[in-house]
């Protein structure tokens, strides 16, 4: 089945409607150290240019968001994504976590493997938080 909820459709047009020139103007009405973490992670093919495992700022959040922004930009589904991410070393967890949600976001509930989803810890809890969530959302 290769349907994405409403949600998320609703969630990817916002982000797909967004250019690389868009996300980098908005970065820099934040803080513009994220302006060269967004640029590595859409214009470079190759995960391991954002350096995920270098030891002194492995842990750097900006690193996490380049991780999850070069998953949405190169991907072709969500396991090459969540591979690539935790390969690569690093803050894998705190990597792959972002990443996945992002990737799940992407390519929607029914293109995430089983095994990762009816293995997850309280997976019927997940679900009915999430449902409560859609619908208010969606409300």
């Amino acid at each position: 089945m290769n349907q994405r909820p409403i949600v998320t459709e609703k969630m990817l047009g916002c982000l797909y409607g967004q250019a690389i020139g868009d996300i980098i103007a908005l970065s820099e009405r934040y803080d513009a150290r994220i302006i060269e973490w967004v640029e590595l992670a859409f214009k470079s093919g190759d995960i391991s240019a954002l350096e995920l495992d270098e030891p002194y700022t492995m842990g750097y959040t900006l690193r996490t968001l380049a991780a999850a922004l070069w998953c949405y930009s190169h991907s072709a589904d969500f396991t090459s994504g969540l591979l690539a991410v935790v390969n690569e070393g690093g803050d894998a967890d705190t990597n792959a976590a972002v990443a996945c949600a992002v990737l799940g976001a992407k390519f929607g509930i029914y293109n995430i493997p089983p095994y990762y989803v009816d293995n997850l810890f309280n997976e019927p809890l997940y679900q009915q938080k999430v449902t409560s969530f859609i619908e208010k959302a969606l409300a």
